[in-house]
């Protein structure tokens, strides 16, 4: 289930972002949002921005954003945040002011002056079972439906 989460969150952020360059560094601003792939992303203090997405790689938060998730990396924030989601890493929080945290698989870092006004949240694991009906055995016709059709 670990290996599935990382590319599955990637390809779905990719579909919904196709139109999205990467720059050369792995991040690609949009105005306001915020991508990275394979690399760290950062949101300087001043800077404010809606999104930013983080996966197999670092998030650090020293300006304003308003979501945060990151997927195989770590999130650090000092700056402002209404939420910040992690996955497969930690949320270090010092001296920000955060709505709510939600780490799977990770811990919650809540530093000095530090305001979390909502939840901090650590759901526990879950595992998915699914039942599919057997297979029927395939006599070839259904192969050259399925070419007929491309």
């Amino acid at each position: 289930m670990k290996r599935i989460v990382g590319p599955l969150v990637a390809g779905l952020l990719v579909l919904g972002l196709a139109p999205v360059a990467l720059a050369q560094d792995g991040a690609s601003d949009l105005g306001h949002i915020l991508l990275s792939v394979n690399g760290p992303v950062d949101v300087t203090e001043g800077e404010q921005t809606e999104l930013v997405v983080a996966v197999s790689g670092d998030a650090g938060i020293e300006g304003t954003a308003t979501w945060t998730i990151v997927v195989n990396g770590d999130a650090t924030v000092s700056g402002t945040a209404e939420a910040v989601v992690v996955v497969n890493g930690d949320a270090v929080l010092t001296g920000a002011t955060v709505s709510g945290v939600v780490v799977v698989n990770g811990t919650a870092s809540i530093g000095p002056g530090t305001v979390v006004s909502g939840d901090v949240v650590k759901p526990l694991p879950v595992m998915v079972t699914a039942r599919f009906p057997p297979i029927p055995p395939c006599d070839g016709s259904t192969l050259s439906t399925v070419g007929a059709l491309l």
